[in-house]
């Protein structure tokens, strides 16, 4: 029986991109990206933990060196994604919206891989949770859901915590096909880094959660020893947004209540990207500088899974794609609620997936509410959006966190179900970060008013 959620909806596919047509993404083989002349490292590789350079102008880096780091031990290093020179320390924005330093290196296509890495050589059976969390760090891999953050940190906050281990093989919606395409390209990969997940935390078994009728990806990872209690499979209904962390707990325990409660409080939710890392940081040694993404959408002619080094531009991403910048828009994650990116956006740890998009007129017309509940009926966390964005416009925060503001899990679907067309979504986005801006006394100034 497959599992799903109250609220949400359908993931529909492009009639040219049908789930059984060669040209749907889930049928491309990953493909390493022609190296790009140069690649722009930001020094806040994880949400809000800002390391400072440790190279200036003029150093010659290796692929895997260490190119930034904090005072705080506990927040990863960063590490160069390409060997070459490095040719500017410059200010831009980062993953927290701050202007944080990046490093521009110029790559000298020769791939030079820095010799300081070295794989852990003991077993898992001899390797301590402390260990893994420590090579965890120091290879600063990602755990990249909602944003990109430190799974060494993670981890070591979760044990002893935890009673269930979460693993998605699917993506956020039906344009994307990266955790699906690892976990069959790279069965042994994913397997190997739930192992060593499962270690970390004291559990015995994981649950791995596909799509409906994912025969092939099943097969491919039968052909990996493993003890079979250790894995448990169970299938979801390809409904957005059965991606979101909270969501898919609230599928898995079937209860309606996805905020963050005891009982999500209790699961570790990682996808493919997160448990192959894991396994290259310790078979191979080498520190999270790849990112894996899919380009494709209504307005690409074929989509690509794609393999490339962190800090490329998204403007050579898609000159390998044949893109077309006078017909179409690009956004990364998904049409609902991801965020729209230009050329010149650079590709980092929040980052997995380019959409190009036809260009649809919008309309500047907003019409009043007419009560019809598609909001509600729709929204996965059970709560009335058009209540939130209601207190949310006059400025009352705590009555909006008491209408379930604190709930939203910023999927999007609000506003897409909208037939007025109201500004739902951004309403709720632009509270939570007014929250995440100012973290004390924001009710009580909001409510005088």
């Amino acid at each position: 029986m497959a599992y799903s959620f109250v609220g949400g909806q359908k993931l529909r596919k492009n009639r040219s991109m049908l789930p059984w047509s060669k040209k749907h993404a889930k049928f491309i083989k990953f493909e390493k990206i022609s190296p790009p002349s140069h690649v722009t490292i930001s020094m806040e590789q994880h949400w809000r933990e800002i390391c400072s350079p440790t190279v200036k102008v003029g150093d010659t880096v290796s692929v895997g060196q260490v190119i930034g780091r904090a005072t705080d031990t506990i927040i990863s290093p960063v590490h160069s994604s390409v060997s070459g020179k490095v040719t500017e320390i410059t200010q831009m924005q980062g993953l927290s919206g701050k202007q944080v330093e990046h490093i521009i290196i110029q790559n000298n296509r020769k791939h030079t891989t820095f010799n300081g890495l070295t794989p852990h050589t003991s077993s898992i059976t001899n390797t301590t949770a402390d260990e893994i969390v420590a090579i965890l760090r120091r290879n600063a891999v990602t755990d990249f859901w909602p944003s990109p953050q430190s799974l060494a940190n993670k981890i070591e906050t979760a044990i002893g915590n935890v009673d269930r281990l979460v693993v998605k093989l699917f993506d956020s919606d039906s344009n994307t096909a990266v955790n699906y395409r690892l976990a069959l390209e790279n069965p042994q990969a994913v397997i190997g880094g739930i192992k060593l997940l499962l270690k970390a935390l004291s559990l015995r078994r994981a649950i791995i959660v596909t799509e409906i009728k994912s025969r092939t990806l099943l097969r491919s990872l039968s052909t990996i020893e493993y003890p079979k209690e250790m894995l448990f499979f169970i299938e979801i209904k390809p409904k957005y947004p059965h991606y979101d962390n909270r969501v898919l707990i609230s599928a898995l325990t079937k209860k309606e209540n996805v905020t963050i409660g005891s009982m999500f409080s209790k699961s570790i939710v990682i996808d493919a990207q997160t448990a192959v890392a894991v396994y290259q940081a310790f078979s191979i040694g080498m520190p999270h500088v790849e990112r894996f993404i899919t380009v494709s959408g209504d307005a690409c002619s074929m989509p690509k899974n794609l393999s490339l080094p962190i800090g490329t531009s998204t403007k050579h991403v898609l000159s390998y794609c044949s893109y077309n910048n006078s017909t179409s828009t690009l956004f990364t994650s998904n049409r609902i609620n991801g965020r729209p990116i230009t050329e010149n956006t650079i590709i980092d740890s929040s980052i997995n997936s380019i959409l190009i998009q036809k260009e649809h007129i919008a309309s500047n017309f907003v019409a009043s509410c007419t009560n019809c509940a598609h909001c509600v009926t729709n929204c996965p966390a059970r709560i009335s959006p058009k209540a939130v964005a209601r207190h949310v416009k006059s400025d009352k925060i705590l009555r909006a966190r008491k209408a379930g503001l604190d709930s939203c899990v910023t999927c999007g679907l609000c506003s897409k179900v909208c037939p007025s067309g109201l500004p739902l979504f951004s309403n709720i986005i632009q509270a939570k970060q007014a929250m995440a801006k100012t973290p004390k006394d924001i009710d009580d100034a909001s409510d005088k008013n």
